[in-house]
């Protein structure tokens, strides 16, 4: 809920570090955050203390993947200087986790096999949780070299199809993340650890637990 006026004003993304419409609500109780509309990182909150924390610094690709994996769920990730360090353990590291979550983005986007999405590498690159879009071409033609993805490049955006060798290997994953569906979490007991739980920690769990 926006707090006052609707109209969004522009400011610092504080993720990828471009000007994106913001704009200031409470979501509970007397805690206010700053919603960020970003086109490469999605929709997102922070709270002050975040914001402070990150300003200056350089972009953060792991938290901006998240953000925008989570937009692209329908849910919306909400960024305290508590939480960020567990949101930041559920970015994907090395090449094949990477490959294996870029690939489930475009499976999301197209929806049924056979459908073509379309990617424009300067804004998508988070999906890839990638520092710019080399990182994301880097990626997709990893995809196509493994046999999961036909694509074809075209100024300033490139066409995708999973393959049907690509679906199966989505269809693996949802098994096995079927078969494995449960977390643990190890947390004191302590009223402040109740937002990290339900602001960070639940939803990026949620997050890495799914796989469509």
């Amino acid at each position: 809920m926006s707090s006052g006026d609707d109209e969004s004003e522009f400011g610092e993304c504080p993720l990828c570090k471009t000007q994106v419409p913001v704009h200031e609500f409470f979501p509970e109780g007397d805690g206010r955050f700053t919603s960020f509309h970003c086109e490469r990182c999605g929709d997102f909150g922070a709270d002050k203390q975040c914001i402070l924390a990150l300003r200056g610094s350089e972009p953060q690709p792991d938290l901006s993947g998240l953000a925008r994996e989570m937009t692209e769920r329908g849910e919306k990730l909400r960024l305290t200087y508590t939480n960020m360090g567990e949101a930041r353990k559920l970015a994907p590291i090395t090449i094949t986790e990477k490959a294996r979550r870029l690939l489930r983005s475009i499976a999301r986007k197209s929806q049924f096999p056979g459908r073509t999405i379309e990617l424009v590498p300067q804004r998508d690159y988070p999906l890839v949780f990638g520092r710019n879009d080399d990182e994301l071409i880097f990626f997709l033609n990893h995809l196509e070299e493994l046999g999961w993805l036909k694509q074809e490049a075209d100024t300033g955006s490139t066409s995708c199809m999973i393959t049907a060798r690509g679906w199966t290997e989505i269809e693996a994953d949802k098994t096995a993340n079927t078969e494995s569906d449960k977390a643990f979490v190890a947390m004191w007991f302590d009223p402040s650890m109740i937002d990290a739980y339900e602001q960070g920690i639940k939803p990026a769990i949620e997050v890495e637990a799914s796989v469509t």
